[in-house]
């Protein structure tokens, strides 16, 4: 086991929203956005915003993470995107109240 898989939720806390480098087996590094890490896994999820608002999520999983560095740290615009990878900006404002009633 490494020690980043011996981290507490709370310590993957502290990265989430930073530009990481991620040095994992077989000595592959990895750089980008920690998105979230999985708290039963230790997986980390990092995210890489392309050109033409195209982002590549890529998954290290947790026991192959030897070790974790901190780049960079967000700015507002970079935290929400991040923030809004998986889940749409709309809100639930476009459905009107009887749509809204029917799903319940």
């Amino acid at each position: 086991m490494t020690q980043w898989s011996n981290k507490s939720p709370p310590e993957w806390q502290d990265y989430i929203n930073k530009e990481v480098k991620v040095s994992a087996d077989e000595k592959k590094d990895y750089q980008g956005w920690l998105v979230t890490v999985d708290p039963v896994s230790a997986s980390i999820v990092l995210a890489n915003f392309q050109e033409e608002q195209k982002t590549l999520i890529r998954v290290i999983m947790g026991h192959a993470v030897q070790e974790v560095q901190v780049v960079n740290e967000a700015d507002e615009e970079t935290k929400d995107r991040l923030a809004h990878l998986f889940t749409p900006r709309e809100t639930t404002s476009s459905y009107s109240k009887e749509d809204l009633e029917k799903r319940s």
